[in-house]
C-alpha cells in the first residue's frame, strides 16, 4: 500500500516536469508596463482681429442749378439811345420786391449783389386795348431787363380795358447785374410794336441802392437780347371793307364807342389783334375794333 502511494507521488512530480518542460516556454512573457500618455501641448489660437471697417465714401453733394433771371448780364446791355418814346402811358410798374421774402421795397433799401428783387406791373393801351409783347427795364441809360406781358390782369380788363385781361408782366431782376450812376432809378417801358418799335413809359419808378460786394451766386438770363427790329410780327395786308361805311370801336363790342370810321374800298392795314369776331385794325392815321363781317383781307 505505502509503495503504491509513492507510485503515486513520483508520477504527479514527472508529469509536472513533462508540463513544464512543453508548456513554459510559450507564455509570453509579461508585457512592460506602457508610458502614461504623453501630453500633447496645444497652442491657443491667434485671435482673429476684425479688418477696419472703411466708411463708404460721402455720396457727392448735388450740384446747385443756376438762378434763372429775367436780366441781362452786366457786360451785355444794350443803351437805350435810339429807341423812341411815344406819349401814351402804356401801363404800371407796380411794385418792387425781395424774392426771397416778398417784402416790399422802398426807394434806397440797402441791397446786395447776390440778390433777386421782382418787378411787377401791367401794360398795354388805355384807348384801344392793344396788348404790347414785352416790358423793358431800363437803369442808367441801358436795357436791364426784360418781361413778357401775359399774366392774367382782371382787375385791369375791369377799370381800363376789356381787352387787358391779359396784361400782367412779371421780372426777376439779379441785382448784381444792375449798373451804377448818379440817378439809379429803375424804370419799366412797354415796347411799342412798329417797323421800329418804340417805348411807352409805365407809370411808377424805384430807387435802387446795392452797397459795395461782388456777386458770387451763378446766374443765367432767360431773355434774349433787345432788338428794335424784332416787334412787328404784324404784316401789312389789303383790307377791303365791305359795308358802305364801317365803324371803328375802341373794343370789340357794339356798345363800345365808336372811335373812327372807314369807307367801302380797299385799303393797306395791319391786323393787330383779334378776339371773339373782332380785329383790331391800324389803318393808315386810324385804328379801332372792326367787326369780321364788314370787311376781307388779302396779301
Amino acid at each position: 500500500m505505502r509503495g503504491l502511494i509513492w507510485l503515486l507521488l513520483v508520477t504527479i512530480v514527472l508529469a509536472a516536469g513533462i508540463f513544464w518542460l512543453f508548456f513554459a516556454g510559450d507564455t509570453p512573457p509579461p508585457k512592460p508596463a506602457s508610458p502614461p500618455p504623453q501630453q500633447t501641448e496645444t497652442t491657443a489660437p491667434e485671435p482673429v482681429i476684425p479688418a477696419p471697417e472703411i466708411a463708404a465714401p460721402a455720396p457727392a453733394p448735388e450740384p446747385v442749378p443756376p438762378l434763372i433771371v429775367d436780366s441781362f448780364p452786366a457786360n451785355a446791355q444794350p443803351r437805350t439811345d435810339g429807341w423812341e418814346r411815344v406819349g401814351d402811358v402804356g401801363g404800371h410798374f407796380d411794385v418792387l420786391h425781395l424774392q426771397e421774402s416778398g417784402a416790399a421795397l422802398t426807394d434806397g433799401y440797402p441791397l446786395v449783389p447776390d440778390q433777386v428783387i421782382v418787378a411787377k406791373g401791367w401794360a398795354g393801351d388805355h384807348s384801344l386795348g392793344i396788348r404790347f409783347p414785352d416790358v423793358l427795364l431800363t437803369m442808367c441809360g441801358r436795357f436791364v431787363a426784360r418781361a413778357q406781358v401775359s399774366g392774367t390782369r382782371p382787375d385791369v380788363a375791369q377799370a381800363v380795358h376789356p381787352n387787358l385781361q391779359l396784361s400782367g408782366w412779371s421780372a426777376d431782376i439779379f441785382v448784381g447785374d444792375l449798373p451804377t450812376c448818379a440817378a439809379p432809378d429803375l424804370e419799366a417801358w412797354a415796347v411799342v410794336p412798329g417797323p421800329r418799335a418804340a417805348l411807352a413809359a409805365l407809370v411808377g419808378k424805384h430807387r435802387i441802392n446795392v452797397v459795395s460786394g461782388a456777386a458770387a451766386r451763378e446766374h443765367v438770363s432767360a431773355q434774349v437780347p433787345v432788338d428794335q427790329a424784332n416787334y412787328w410780327p404784324h404784316k401789312s395786308v389789303q383790307m377791303t371793307v365791305t359795308a358802305s361805311r364801317a365803324n371803328m370801336r375802341r373794343c370789340g363790342n357794339t356798345t363800345c364807342a365808336v372811335v373812327a370810321q372807314v369807307d367801302r374800298g380797299t385799303y393797306p392795314a395791319a391786323v393787330l389783334d383779334q378776339v371773339d369776331g373782332w380785329s383790331l385794325v391800324v389803318v393808315g392815321d386810324r385804328a379801332g375794333w372792326l367787326f369780321d363781317e364788314l370787311f376781307k383781307t388779302a396779301p
